[in-house]
């Protein structure tokens, strides 16, 4: 019985996911769509906006990007990203990668 659930469950997870669709955009942050961003979603964002995005991106290790999402630092980028630049500063004495 717990199989069926499973698999049921499943089921309306990949049917969901089906009916999502992404809206394509990565622009250069002086070429953002503005206007239609502001038609499709009703957000209308101001130069402040753009230049406080811009100046969260970082480049993380060579290896990939990331952003500054709080104050005090933390940052939000992709597992592989942040495993790489671990294994850059982990030692046999200081294993922060576990």
């Amino acid at each position: 019985m717990l199989h069926r659930f499973v698999y049921l469950l499943g089921f309306v997870f990949v049917m969901g996911l089906s009916s999502l669709k992404a809206d394509p955009g990565m622009w250069p942050f002086d070429k953002i769509p503005v206007d239609t961003i502001e038609r499709r979603y009703g957000l209308r964002l101001t130069l402040a906006q753009i230049e406080q995005m811009r100046a969260s991106m970082l480049r993380v290790n060579n290896q990939g990007s990331g952003a500054f999402i709080s104050r005090h630092g933390l940052l939000i980028t992709n597992h592989h990203v942040a495993k790489s630049a671990l294994r850059q500063i982990t030692s046999k004495d200081r294993d922060i990668e576990k």
